[in-house]
């Protein structure tokens, strides 16, 4: 899932998440799911964002928070 936010007013943020390294793992022989992204586009310029570092994010800055995929079961 993707979630894309647009800020009307200064703000400062904190994104608390995890599996950003390393997707979920996958049982009995599945692959592992595919690790989430947090991006921010702030003041025009695209950063990764850092689970639990506060950024302050002005009028018209955007996050983009990409959960990650949940890993397989079994062999394909």
């Amino acid at each position: 899932m993707v979630k894309e936010i647009e800020f009307l007013a200064p703000a400062r943020i904190t994104v608390a998440a995890s599996r950003r390294k390393h997707g979920p793992p996958g049982l009995k022989g599945g692959k592992a799911g595919k690790p989430g992204e947090d991006m921010a586009t702030i003041a025009g310029e695209s950063v990764n964002l850092d689970s639990g570092i506060p950024i302050d994010v002005a009028p018209g800055d955007t996050i983009r928070l990409a959960t990650p995929g949940g890993g397989g079961w079994g062999r394909a």
